[in-house]
């Protein structure tokens, strides 16, 4: 059982609370208030599970960018109109130790086997992976779409 009001207790064997549900710009965690449901929380655990695999492939620490995002905190910073963070099915992270683009290209051939999506964001400093479902046509790898206004 997970403590979500516990900023230090595990999600995943690596990955804490704060990490899942630390709001930078709000100081705090999400709460229920926030919309923080359980159907949020158990895809929160899902991605954090493939952030496990994702570290063990790397072979090196993942440090946490962006995890959950209510839909109002999602506007405030400008964040894509459906995004995946807003559903606990995003995680945003960078690589200890290493270049985020060396990274993208260790992964990109294992997206299919992990099951989830990358954003291609060449130059980027962090990684954008999620665990939604390929829309028919697309791809795994992906270029995202603009972020809407602040």
């Amino acid at each position: 059982m997970i403590d979500w009001t516990n900023p230090s207790a595990l999600v995943t064997p690596h990955f804490s609370v704060a990490e899942a549900i630390y709001l930078h710009r709000w100081e705090r965690l999400a709460t229920p208030e926030d919309g923080l449901t359980y159907a949020i929380k158990d895809q929160i655990i899902l991605i954090f599970t493939v952030a496990e695999k994702v570290r063990d492939i790397l072979g090196v620490p993942l440090l946490t960018v962006d995890t959950y995002r209510p839909k109002k905190y999602n506007t405030l910073i400008g964040g894509a109109v459906d995004s995946a963070h807003v559903y606990g099915m995003a995680y945003d992270f960078s690589p200890a130790k290493m270049n985020c683009d060396d990274a993208r290209l260790i992964l990109v051939p294992r997206l299919v086997s992990l099951g989830i999506r990358m954003e291609k964001l060449k130059g980027a400093c962090w990684i954008h992976i999620d665990n939604r479902q390929v829309p028919v046509g697309g791809n795994r790898y992906f270029v995202p779409k603009l972020a809407i206004a602040a």
